[in-house]
């Protein structure tokens, strides 16, 4: 038998690969645009809107 148990190995990722690497089927047809700014105005996030409901998360997180 060969040396990888008859398994077949696959190239490792790579964070540093770009869709044009893996081909032209990997590449949207047409790419998405953003729309930046489109609720601006219509909608209000809290000052402390990272800290709510900290401890419950960090809870859940650990287990408990």
């Amino acid at each position: 038998m060969d040396s990888n148990n008859g398994r077949i190995e696959s190239p490792p990722l790579s964070h540093e690969r770009s869709p044009r690497d893996l081909g032209p089927s990997a590449q949207p047809a047409h790419p998405r645009l953003r729309r930046l700014g489109l609720l601006q105005g219509q909608c209000q996030v809290p000052d402390d809107f990272d800290q709510i409901a900290a401890d419950e998360i960090a809870d859940l997180f650990e287990g408990h």
